[in-house]
Order: C-alpha cells, then sequence, then structure tokens
C-alpha cells in the first residue's frame, strides 16, 4: 500500500527520532536491532491505562458500509459510500486525530476516494487499517474477501503463503476420531493451514 498520510500512524506506532514512525516487517526469522530502529507499538495500546475496544462504532459502520455495498443493507453504493465516510471519521475520532481539513485531503486520495467498483476492497481495506491489533477479525475479513491484497513474510516458512485456517489441535484425532477424521475429508483430506473452510470464497 502507498502511504495515505494517515494521521493515525503516529498513534499506532512508536515516533521515533526524526518524527518517524517505522514499522519492521512481519515475520522475520532473523534477528534485528529493534530498540530505537524500528518503532514499538504506540503509547495508545501499550500504556497502563490504555484502553481495550472489543466492538467500536467505527467497526460496525464499516460492517453497514460492506453489507450495504453487496446488498445486505439497503442503499447500495449511495450508503455504502456515505457509511464508510463516516467510518473513517469515527475512526480518527476514536484515536484522537480527527482534523476536517486532513480528513477531506485523505478521503479525496486516489486509494480512499470510493468509486463503486473497487468499493468493496476500499472499505475492506480501510476497515484493515482501523482494526491494529484486531488480528482475528482482520484475518477473516481478509479470508473471505481478498482485501486488502497482502503478500507472505519475507521469511515465510511454507511457501504456500498466508494460512487459511487454523489446524486442529494434536490430539483431536485420537479424542475425537470419528468426527476428526470427517471434518478433514470435508477439507480434502489433509489437516493443514491451508485447507478452505466451507464459508472462503
Amino acid at each position: 500500500m502507498e502511504p495515505k498520510a494517515d494521521p493515525r500512524l503516529p498513534v499506532y506506532g512508536e515516533v521515533l527520532a526524526g518524527g518517524v514512525v517505522k514499522g519492521l516487517p512481519y515475520g522475520r526469522n532473523v534477528a534485528v536491532n529493534i530498540p530505537a530502529a524500528y518503532s514499538r507499538i504506540g503509547n495508545f495500546f501499550r500504556s497502563q491505562g490504555s484502553p481495550m475496544s472489543l466492538f467500536n462504532y467505527a467497526q460496525v459502520l464499516f460492517m453497514r458500509a460492506e453489507a450495504a455495498k453487496i446488498g445486505y443493507e439497503a442503499g447500495g453504493d449511495a450508503a455504502a459510500l456515505v457509511f464508510y465516510q463516516d467510518a473513517i471519521k469515527a475512526s480518527w475520532q476514536q484515536y484522537g486525530v480527527f482534523d476536517q481539513v486532513k480528513y477531506d485531503i485523505y478521503l479525496a486520495q486516489p486509494d480512499v476516494l470510493y468509486v463503486p467498483a473497487t468499493g468493496h476492497k476500499q472499505i475492506i481495506t480501510e476497515k484493515w487499517v482501523h482494526m491494529y491489533l484486531n488480528s482475528w477479525e482482520s484475518w477473516n475479513d481478509w479470508r473471505r474477501t481478498g482485501f486488502p491484497v497482502l503478500v507472505p513474510a519475507q521469511d515465510a516458512i511454507d511457501p504456500r503463503g498466508i494460512p487459511l485456517r487454523l489446524g486442529y489441535p494434536t490430539n483431536e484425532a485420537a479424542l475425537n476420531g470419528t468426527n476428526y477424521a470427517a471434518a478433514v475429508a470435508l477439507l480434502g483430506g489433509t489437516d493443514n493451514n491451508y485447507g478452505k473452510m466451507w464459508w472462503l470464497p
């Protein structure tokens, strides 16, 4: 993804010398000097009194935007656009960075400006940005939509890429053999992290 001058970035990550936020590429298997070289998680999330949001307003608005876009809620693209823009605004407000001028500029950027032909991708991608540290829902959104477009980790240990499911516990076959065998058969006969579950496209 191209940089989008997102004011949430210094909330999400520690600001280093020079006023930069530098992320460590994910999935690295080599030792790296993280202190002062890469940003830690931002204080908003790691301070002693940091809030823990389980379900929030912006999240709901992104869900409604997607629902309108794909026909689960009335209004189509017109409603999706309103929910989408309101979701981004709510996200900025949640993280204490809302500024009307910057918000208007952000919405006008080519990757953010809502276009019906790419609306679903834009909604899920912006939701992914908002859902920082909520890896489970973000992973589920990616698995079912393919958005945002992600690439495997640089040091991925499996050439098949990003996992599509969690494998069963190692003792499942011994404790629940019949049902385990039936479930694995539905996954194509192999219990691994890449069998597609029934709800995946």
